[in-house]
């Protein structure tokens, strides 16, 4: 009884991102701005007493564009996040991920016998860290982005005081119990929830949902615009219209393809025995194609409230309230589909 009275509290809501990290953003912000603006206005500026300066319009505007891109990104990033509100301490803790927004729904997800646990999945460009808890759950494993190579300090100061707490509390009124939401999905994978499509085939099942990067899209506009600036040179007499021309539509042909990638779009995801195939389809025709082991998929919740897919370490079919998909307790219960269905016992007697 002593020990129980000696326990700390639990402790305060944690934020992430963290306010140092916040912090930073803002410096990045104003640094990129300056990179995205200054060689555009020392180019206008130049060009006025010599027009063949003009010449470097078409570095300006990529420049412009790619570092414009970052300064969205960032702005983008500042509105995510997530919060962890602790319902339960000790060995057994329970919380509940919130968007640090506070629209959309929360998850109540149990965050103790493996929380801390560090993996790290390579990308083309860095080796990132992630939190993973919920590693048993028929879920899958829910991924919290962290960033860099190592956990915060101030998520593992969380942490600690999280196990080392006592006390309850009460999940917000529009809370989602992820174990819940997986054990119905088990039952019954084809009993989709609003926003989810599902539909039976002979080995397994599709299901579908509206999907998208609404930013990704904008930035990649973007540097369509961008891609036109090299017209300017058959104008200096620098290069022949012919060239130039081939050269901007095969550029302009790559980025357009891109922003239909991103939607909005139907994500289609098809599990056949133990196999995941991924479609990213629109106008009714299927635009990119992905095949992953379906036993490997868990769910994303990087950025909430838009959430995804991790299958083999890698994001697959993001959606969001902003491009109307499903909240992120129907992407979690996808997740727990696709699972069943990949043990193939569940799909066989619905039919049956």
């Amino acid at each position: 009884m002593t020990s129980l009275q000696e326990r700390p509290l639990l402790p305060a809501p944690f934020v992430w991102p963290t306010p140092r990290q916040r912090r930073l953003q803002s410096i990045f912000l104003a640094l990129f701005c300056v990179l995205a603006l200054a060689p555009g206005v020392l180019l206008a500026v130049g060009a006025m007493r010599d027009p063949m300066l003009l010449a470097g319009l078409p570095a300006a505007s990529v420049l412009a564009a790619a570092f414009g891109g970052a300064v969205m990104g960032i702005m983008v990033e500042r509105r995510l996040g997530f919060m962890l509100v602790p319902l339960r301490g000790g060995p057994e803790a329970k919380v509940e991920i919130r968007p640090r927004s506070q629209k959309g729904v929360g998850l109540v997800v149990p965050f103790g016998q493996v929380l801390g646990h560090l993996a790290a999945f390579r990308t083309p460009f860095k080796v990132a860290a992630y939190l993973e808890a919920v590693a048993a759950s028929p879920v899958g494993a829910v991924f919290f982005l962290v960033g860099g190579t190592m956990l915060p300090r101030e998520l593992v100061t969380w942490t600690d005081v999280l196990r080392a707490s006592s006390g309850s509390g009460a999940p917000s009124a529009n809370a989602v119990d992820l174990e819940e939401v997986a054990a119905a999905a088990t039952r019954d994978p084809l009993a989709a929830p609003a926003g989810i499509e599902a539909l039976p085939i002979d080995a397994g099942a599709i299901f579908r949902y509206r999907g998208g990067v609404p930013v990704l899209r904008v930035w990649l506009a973007a540097f369509a615009l961008a891609g036109l600036s090299p017209l300017v040179l058959p104008w200096l007499g620098l290069a022949s219209w012919g060239v130039t021309a081939l050269a901007v539509g095969s550029i302009e042909s790559i980025l357009l393809y891109g922003i239909l990638l991103c939607g909005p779009l139907t994500v289609e995801l098809e599990v056949s025995g133990t196999t995941l195939i991924g479609r990213r389809r629109r106008f009714g025709r299927t635009l990119w194609r992905w095949v992953r082991d379906a036993r490997t998929v868990g769910l994303d919740i990087t950025g909430l409230p838009a959430s995804a897919l991790r299958c083999e370490g890698r994001v697959r079919g993001i959606t969001s309230p902003g491009v109307g998909g499903p909240d992120a307790a129907a992407v979690a219960w996808v997740a727990a589909a696709i699972r069943a269905c990949a043990r193939g016992d569940r799909v066989s007697a619905h039919r049956a």
